[in-house]
């Protein structure tokens, strides 16, 4: 559900303002997303299957570490936004969600100590929300 374009953005290290201009229009787009637990389409946009918010969102872990402060606080906060549209495509099967959650784990915990408070609440944020849908 996320053009190519916006993936190879995203992935130009050389250029901050094409990452950040990327982000924002990943952004746009998963605030765009049906929410709940619907599979089928919601004002035109389709609800992304499993598999794709699986892989968005094992990509955007790597960009959450992104050089530039306001790209890596960005894909934080759509992991932290596609984290429970992930968890209803997933279903009730506990299982289903493990490596993604593993992935986020260790992607917290490297960030949790990190010197500017913005990004200490964001992660506080995202380990909030995944002990919501892990308490569901």
């Amino acid at each position: 559900f996320v053009p190519d374009d916006v993936i190879a953005r995203l992935c130009d290290h050389a250029n901050w303002r094409l990452r950040a201009e990327a982000i924002e229009e990943l952004q746009l787009l998963v605030s765009k997303l049906p929410t709940g637990k619907s599979t089928g389409t919601s004002l035109g946009h389709p609800s992304p299957s499993k598999t794709d918010l699986q892989a968005v969102l094992r990509f955007l872990i790597t960009v959450v570490d992104d050089v530039n402060f306001k790209v890596g606080l960005t894909a934080l906060n759509i992991v932290t936004e596609l984290l429970s549209h992930y968890m209803a495509a997933a279903g009730t099967n506990a299982g289903t969600g493990s490596c993604v959650v593993s992935a986020l784990l260790e992607c917290l915990a490297q960030r949790l100590g990190d010197s500017k408070i913005v990004i200490r609440q964001a992660h506080m944020m995202l380990l909030m929300r995944l002990m919501e849908v892990a308490g569901t």
